[in-house]
């Protein structure tokens, strides 16, 4: 077991105990232990089981330890199954909902006794929240608004939270010697932000009642419905359809199970203009079938160039000036920016992410820890960032392969400054500007904060542009065809977070970013060795946003990526 997989169901201990309003320094103290583990070079688990003393670790004293032994042994411990047991479903509800927290929640339920999202709904309604201390009508307007959001995230999973399913699925898939092609389709297979549900395409062996089979594997937690050609499953609380075709018919129907909607309604339509009809099955012209061997055959017998699955969303993929056969790929990353530090809420120490990224063949990466007005993040203070400097410096010195970047996540004020004086800023290499707080200003107040914080000749980059959290919260209100227009007129870089809670930029604006002439920026926002590899992320978006690599920011070399910095590029 690797110590991100202890730590995470420690972190989900500290969640529950908040949500249960229990005492907060204990909270802080699992949290503690969870920065601890994901920052450990030696696998604790394996320790464990060989019996060698474990060193010191910071923040696990003898009762977290004694949980963490539990977890290596039997994958939970009895108090979090307990505390799990113990707590009604709205509250874990309820904290999903943006503007209320553990605290509201705890106090909503405990006032208000509602026990479901549709009795909140209702208490907003007949306005019983306004009434309770320290709510209001306008809290209450806000929470009944986000409620509709919550309603549809509790659809919808995460692109990564999607993947661990999907990789199961795929794991069980090439196991059965009876299987002898499948893919998984759909949104997923889009790379689509948020995924509702999972859709496979399968040719079983010849002769074998392939769904018949699977359905007896209990492999899934549910079989909803069945069928020769057709079974629904559920996996981890998302629903999978499983569709089976003959050999012949794989490849029209993975493309067609892939979607979208809005993309098969254009190729019809291009379709029917040459007399041609397409469905899951094959192309017919009248009544002849045509048969394909691949996805690319499709596309080719339509007379267009080939769209991979990314960028299949029925928005430009048709477009003549987008190079299909160019999108970025990982491999094209050379180098890494956003990446926090122990100096403030990262996990890892300099030379730690340091031979990190040497192991990953990267070139350089760019240090950026939160800034002095994040002190609910250990935003770094004058002295503190300019120590920083200095041990980067001894590093850059003694490592002529490697470089890294001195910067700041530095955030942006509510009147758009940075906050830090000029005095320390020049002595950064770049400044990735971010909005974390006031989120609530109208969108010209909001477009001109960032506006004023682009236009600082020490800003290089700016990071998640609208403050969306996926399936948590929306952005803030701001212009964002505006905001683009100054990144490209002051040469700064657009962030698409990479983390998958973020990717923000939006992929959908990045045609207007490059029709601007501007420049996007991959960051996986890493506080951890796991934080790295998100980056996988980032590159899917670029893709769907139609992206060659000369477009990215970290696919220059060092020399380059300095030249860039300099304004020099």
């Amino acid at each position: 077991m690797e110590n991100a997989s202890i730590a995470k169901i420690l972190e989900e201990y500290a969640k529950y105990l908040e949500i249960n309003n229990e005492d907060f320094f204990r909270v802080r103290a699992y949290n503690a232990a969870v920065r601890s583990l994901l920052g450990l070079d030696f696998n604790i688990a394996e320790k464990l089981k060989s019996g060698e003393d474990l060193p010191k670790i910071k923040g696990v004293g003898k009762n977290i330890l004694s949980h963490i032994e539990e977890i290596v042994n039997f994958g939970t411990f009895q108090e979090l199954e307990d505390i799990k047991s113990n707590t009604p479903e709205i509250l874990i509800v309820m904290n999903k909902i943006p503007g209320v927290g553990a605290k509201k929640a705890y106090k909503i339920y405990k006032e208000l006794r509602v026990n479901s999202l549709g009795e909140l709904e209702y208490a907003c309604i007949e306005n019983r929240l306004a009434m309770l201390e320290g709510f209001g009508e306008k809290s209450q307007n806000k929470i009944l608004k986000n409620i509709e959001y919550v309603k549809l995230s509790m659809q919808r999973r995460l692109l990564a939270d999607a993947g661990e399913t999907a990789e199961k699925i795929r794991r069980f898939f090439e196991s059965l010697n009876y299987v002898e092609k499948f893919e998984i389709a759909g949104s997923y297979r889009r790379k689509l932000e948020t995924v509702k549900d999972l859709d496979l395409v399968i040719v079983g062996q010849e002769g074998s009642s392939v769904l018949e089979k699977i359905s007896n594997e209990n492999f899934f937690d549910e079989i909803k419905r069945g069928g020769e050609k057709l079974i629904s499953a559920v996996l981890d609380g998302m629903q999978v359809d499983l569709r089976c075709f003959d050999k012949s018919e794989f490849y029209s129907a993975l493309h067609h199970f892939t979607g979208s909607k809005a993309h098969h309604e254009q190729l019809r339509g291009i379709a029917k203009s040459k007399g041609l009809k397409i469905n899951e099955y094959c192309i017919f012209q009248g009544d002849k079938r045509i048969e394909v061997n691949s996805e690319e055959e499709i596309y080719k017998i339509l007379g267009l160039k080939y769209v991979p699955p990314e960028m299949r969303e029925g928005i430009f993929e048709f477009r003549d000036d987008i190079d299909f056969s160019n999108l970025i790929s990982e491999k094209d990353i050379k180098g890494i920016f956003h990446i926090h530090t122990n100096y403030s809420d990262g996990s890892m120490g300099l030379q730690d992410i340091l031979d990190y990224c040497k192991s990953k063949n990267y070139k350089y990466a760019g240090i950026s820890d939160h800034s002095r007005s994040a002190f609910y993040a250990g935003g770094l203070k004058d002295e503190e960032l300019l120590e920083q400097i200095e041990k980067i410096d001894a590093i850059n010195a003694e490592n002529s392969e490697f470089f890294i970047f001195k910067g700041i996540e530095s955030d942006i004020l509510p009147d758009g400054s940075l906050d830090y004086s000029d005095d320390v800023l020049q002595n950064l290499d770049f400044v990735i500007a971010s909005v974390h707080s006031g989120f609530n200003m109208t969108k010209p107040e909001m477009t001109e904060r960032i506006v004023r914080a682009v236009n600082n000749p020490y800003t290089k980059i700016l990071g998640h542009p609208t403050g969306r959290l996926l399936l948590s919260r929306e952005g803030y209100d701001v212009d964002v065809y505006e905001i683009i227009r100054q990144c490209c007129r002051n040469n700064v870089a657009i962030e698409l977070n990479c983390n998958p809670y973020r990717l923000d930029i939006d992929w959908r604006y990045l045609q207007v970013l490059v029709k601007e002439g501007g420049k996007v920026i991959l960051c996986p926002d890493a506080h951890s060795k796991k934080g790295f590899e998100d980056i996988k992320y980032g590159v899917f978006m670029a893709r769907k946003g139609g992206l060659p690599p000369d477009c990215v920011l970290n696919t220059l070399d060092k020399k380059e990526m300095t030249a860039y910095l300099l304004g020099n590029f």
